[in-house]
């Protein structure tokens, strides 16, 4: 078994980032009996298309987790659920009106589901999302401090009752945005999403959204198995998400 591993986390094809993704061309297929794709960590148009013509050529079977990949088998986090039942969360048991909601690229599937399933329960309970709220971090840590740092100058230093982030890294990244302009730690609500280790380590522990990895894995390799021994059969399945409480909402335990 190899692992390729490349992490682009700006999004954005610079000739550094192109260059870093070359690692992906170093594996012949050919001399493969499957592979397994995680999608979630591949930003680049051209980690996509190197990775599914690659495949394809070698005819190996191969099934992608967390993205879904025409032509190739692949396993999701439904995006929806998990999100709308951690916002209810902050709704119900925080009593949060007013957020700031940090997404990935602005043309994101993923990011536009999670929004919307915030959103779904703002409306729901008579609330709105302003505007001027909705930020971008491009699921980036850095760029993530610089923007919450530009809107926490922009608003003068008015919180909302809670961050709402796409993903983990995000979260993390506000936190740490917002501590470098003086915002105690105990005085904002964040949220991401992913139930990353790093997240459960970071302080306050960060309430996410749990994508069901494990389902997915199991999912997946079950199905590789199969195709090695019966053929390649490309299927599409989604797995439901949940809400995974932390402290980082203020649930200390």
């Amino acid at each position: 078994m190899f692992y390729f591993i490349n992490y682009s986390d700006s999004g954005n094809d610079s000739n550094e980032e192109l260059r870093e993704a070359n690692i992906y061309r170093l594996p012949d297929l050919k001399w493969f009996d499957g592979a397994v794709i995680l999608g979630s960590t591949l930003h680049l148009e051209t980690e996509f298309s190197v990775l599914t013509s690659a495949i394809k050529e070698a005819q190996i079977p191969a099934v992608c987790l967390g993205y879904r990949l025409e032509g190739i088998s692949s396993f999701e986090c439904d995006n929806y659920h998990g999100m709308h039942e951690l916002v209810e969360h902050l709704v119900l048991q925080h009593h949060v009106k007013d957020i700031v909601y940090i997404g990935g690229p602005a043309d994101n599937q993923e990011s536009m589901l999670r929004k919307k399933a915030m959103t779904d329960v703002l409306e729901k309970y008579g609330h709105s999302l302003a505007t001027e709220n909705i930020l971008c971090g491009n699921w980036n840590y850095y760029e993530t401090q610089y923007v919450v740092m530009d809107w926490y100058k922009k608003n003068q230093g008015k919180l909302p009752d809670a961050f709402v982030c796409a993903n983990d890294v995000m979260a993390m990244g506000c936190y740490v945005g917002l501590s470098k302009c003086g915002v105690a730690i105990e005085d904002v609500k964040v949220t991401g999403f992913d139930s990353l280790t790093s997240g459960s380590m970071f302080s306050p522990s960060i309430t996410s959204v749990d994508p069901g990895w494990e389902e997915m894995a199991r999912r997946s390799m079950e199905h590789l198995f199969y195709c090695m021994d019966n053929g390649d059969e490309v299927i599409y399945q989604t797995v439901e998400s949940h809400g995974d409480i932390r402290e980082s909402c203020g649930c200390y335990h």
